[in-house]
């Protein structure tokens, strides 16, 4: 039996039809699948040289991890004339998990924009 809270979500969410949510891992899935072919070919490239990942990607914010002291630095200083504290953040926990591999910084950035 359905609660009265999770049906009022479901009904504000649209979501009234026991056929769509059963559908819905279908179509999850149909929708990873799509972005996977669209970005497929990302993950052949390297970093580019001569460009904004030398400065903006790779850089002693994110080679220094997530360090209180440096997440204090991220969120309080610029760098190269730019204040970006969220995109600094996001290259910073990137790299933690993936360090400077590109196939795998790119799968990191690809897995947390699905998420």
């Amino acid at each position: 039996m359905e609660t009265n809270s999770s049906f009022l979500i479901k009904k504000r969410l649209g979501i009234t039809s026991p056929a769509i949510t059963k559908t819905t891992p279908f179509a999850i899935a149909v929708f990873t699948i799509a972005i996977l072919l669209a970005y497929h070919s990302v993950f052949s490239h390297q970093f580019q040289m001569y460009w904004d990942d030398q400065w903006v990607v790779f850089n002693f914010y994110t080679e220094n991890g997530l360090t209180t002291a440096n997440l204090h630095d991220i969120f309080t200083q610029f760098f190269h004339g730019q204040y970006s504290p969220v995109n600094q953040l996001t290259y910073t926990l990137i790299y933690a998990a993936a360090g400077a591999d590109s196939f795998r910084q790119r799968f990191s950035a690809m897995l947390a924009r699905l998420s």
